[in-house]
């Protein structure tokens, strides 16, 4: 069951056609969330320090500062154990990404293109508890 209640979730994606495409899918899912879009990892980081973020959508390949670094500078600001959800999206497959050491800061991955209901699982399992 999709969540109903006002969520937020971030999107960082150096792509702008991919940020409307996400943002379309998640907007099918929950209509009622908030998406913020970021196109690199700095604006990403700033928004997550501004907002109550649920759950992050991550692109992999990012320029000046990749998603594993962002990802990193994200759970720095994270405050009293808290853990907000971070997906990893890349073209790669799964197994390339985490045999990566930084990929210890994601909680999950997607891979492009996403589906919708691939998208939908992911935003099932990491924002069902916040409707309940």
């Amino acid at each position: 069951m999709p969540p109903t209640q006002n969520l937020c979730i971030l999107v960082i994606d150096d792509t702008p056609v991919n940020l409307f495409l996400i943002e379309q899918l998640i907007k099918k899912i929950c209509p009622e969330t908030k998406v913020l879009k970021s196109e690199n990892g700095e604006d990403g980081i700033l928004k997550f320090k501004e907002n109550k973020v649920d759950l992050i959508f991550l692109d992999i390949q990012l320029p000046t500062i990749d998603g594993f670094e962002t990802a990193q500078e994200i759970r720095q600001c994270e405050v009293d154990g808290s853990r907000t959800p971070i997906v990893a999206l890349s073209g790669y497959e799964k197994e390339h990404l985490i045999t990566n050491d930084d990929s210890k800061n994601m909680d999950d991955f997607l891979r492009k293109p996403i589906k919708m209901q691939s998208m939908e699982e992911i935003v099932n399992k990491f924002l069902a508890e916040e409707v309940k």
